[in-house]
């Protein structure tokens, strides 16, 4: 009687799975770096960006300067919102995993929120209430950030709004990219 061997192993599909797997995520064999940033005011008597830029060190690597001036300093003491959200590229960029709104000086208290903690912790720690200016200067692609929040291979923004008393002042928008290494 003739056997049935194309189930004699277990997971058939396996090599293929770890393939792709490895594929889609990296470990130290892709390229990570910023590709734009774009800062955005809403209201020009609440902050000014005096500097919003990325200047490639290297072919394969930038650094993001951003210097921003808040102008209207009693209205970061109350009710300051922030949202985040992780965009993804295709046709255009759609939301991908997270879109959070936070009270900004409730989440500096208490850091209970993880991808705000991933983000923040990449990008600096602040405090609240928030000093007059907010300066990060030749920051490279945080690749730690990556051991945290594996993603997939392709184009990525962060959009970042800040809201006082239920009107957005400011936004900031870095994208970046994920791709093989080319050697």
């Amino acid at each position: 009687m003739p056997t049935n061997r194309r189930n004699s192993w277990p997971l058939p599909h396996l090599p293929i799975v770890t393939l792709i797997f490895m594929q889609l995520f990296c470990y130290g064999l892709c390229i990570e770096k910023f590709t734009n940033v774009q800062c955005s005011t809403f209201d020009e008597k609440f902050v000014e960006f005096e500097m919003c830029r990325l200047r490639a060190v290297k072919r394969d690597v930038n650094e993001l300067s951003l210097k921003t001036r808040f102008l209207n300093t009693t209205e970061l003491t109350r009710n300051v919102t922030i949202r985040l959200q992780l965009m993804k590229k295709a046709s255009g960029y759609k939301p991908f995993l997270y879109d959070i709104s936070a009270d900004l000086c409730e989440y500096m208290d208490k850091r209970n929120h993880p991808f705000l903690n991933i983000i923040f912790n990449a990008f600096g720690a602040h405090s609240c209430p928030l000093s007059n200016e907010l300066v990060i200067e030749h920051m490279k692609f945080p690749t730690d950030m990556l051991k945290v929040l594996p993603l997939p291979l392709g184009e990525y923004a962060i959009f970042a709004t800040l809201a006082t008393g239920g009107k957005n002042r400011a936004e900031v928008k870095v994208y970046f990219m994920l791709e093989n290494f080319k050697a």
